[in-house]
């Protein structure tokens, strides 16, 4: 099963051997391999159709007698405390966060209903200009056979950019434990995705591979991991206009084949059960061609993550907004 981008070859909470990789690059290591609101800023410049503190542009120099040399020299430093007042203010509108959440991970045990939290990933949407958004997502383990396998509770960290239609700019990935250390960025210029991997195992041995690759569907799936999902939740709500489509998306810790059909398909609006709160939710279900993993979103009308869910024989995994949803997530189908 393909947890978070762990490979097991049996299911989830179990103590086998997880690998990265496929196939005979198959590296000995255990890590989390995650993947990059369209919200008007108000503070952005003028000159994208909003403005910067308005009042500051009317320092008081309407005068028309004849300035001292004392006061053009207070003149002076009042023009340079204007334009770094203006500095400042321009660098706090060109990145605004904008959403703050927490996805809780749950394994239920599908044959005692034990009920296990095993992470939960931290995320932020910030506001960048031209309309990008930057998606940062933090995962941390809690479950302790997790924490005892990589030796920490925090697996890796992950930014994801992307341009006002939701598509991928940049990319990169971070984690290091026990098992070694691993580094992947992307960056995207036009249709090209430069991808730059990085590991290194706990022996010191060292690989590092480069590759540039043609896009066809700008979005990154690399495992199990909210901060992907959340933008795959947007594309599918704002730009899929079929029932069912296959996407051919980026996974750029598999760098040997790092193009991977993803195919979605539009489900039945189902209920969200939260405590005494019932809420509609659009739901959807994506599958990676790999076999790696088979899930189903449940979001609100315009695209917002909620929460989504998969299985294994033996096991199911749910995750959802926690900070959404403190009294639970239960579907109602």
């Amino acid at each position: 099963m393909h947890l978070f981008g762990l490979h097991n070859t049996k299911d989830f909470g179990t103590s086998d051997t997880w690998r990265w990789g496929k196939g005979k690059n198959r590296l000995p290591f255990s890590i989390i391999t995650p993947f990059s609101q369209l919200l008007r800023d108000p503070y952005a410049i003028t000159t994208q159709g909003r403005t910067v503190c308005p009042k500051l542009l009317y320092f008081g120099y309407n005068t028309k007698r004849i300035q001292t040399p004392k006061e053009e020299t207070v003149k002076n430093l009042g023009t340079v405390t204007l334009v770094i007042v203006l500095v400042f203010a321009l660098c706090g509108a060109a990145q605004k966060t904008v959403e703050t959440g927490k996805f809780l991970y749950q394994t239920i045990s599908k044959t005692t209903s034990k009920t296990e939290v095993a992470g939960e990933e931290l995320f932020k949407i910030e506001s960048l200009d031209q309309g990008r958004q930057k998606i940062t997502s933090n995962f941390v383990a809690k479950s302790q056979e997790l924490i005892s396998q990589f030796e920490t509770d925090k697996l890796f960290n992950e930014i994801i950019t992307v341009d006002k239609d939701w598509k991928l700019l940049e990319y990169s990935l971070q984690s290091e434990t026990a098992r070694g250390q691993l580094k992947v960025t992307v960056k995207v210029e036009g249709q090209i995705a430069k991808i730059a991997f990085q590991f290194k195992s706990a022996d010191g041995k060292e690989q590092n591979q480069a590759r540039e690759v043609i896009l066809e569907d700008e979005f990154v799936t690399t495992g199990i991991a909210a901060g992907q999902l959340m933008v795959i939740q947007k594309i599918i709500t704002l730009k899929m206009k079929e029932q069912k489509r296959t996407f051919l998306a980026l996974d750029p810790t598999n760098i040997e084949k790092p193009l991977v059909e993803l195919t979605v398909e539009r489900l039945a609006p189902v209920k969200i059960k939260s405590g005494a709160k019932t809420v509609d939710a659009q739901h959807a279900s994506i599958t990676r061609a790999d076999g790696d993993f088979q899930l189903e979103l449940f979001s609100s009308a315009d695209g917002i993550l909620w929460g989504f869910t998969g299985e294994s024989a033996t096991t199911r995994l749910l995750g959802y907004r926690y900070d959404l949803f403190p009294d639970g997530f239960e579907v109602l189908k």
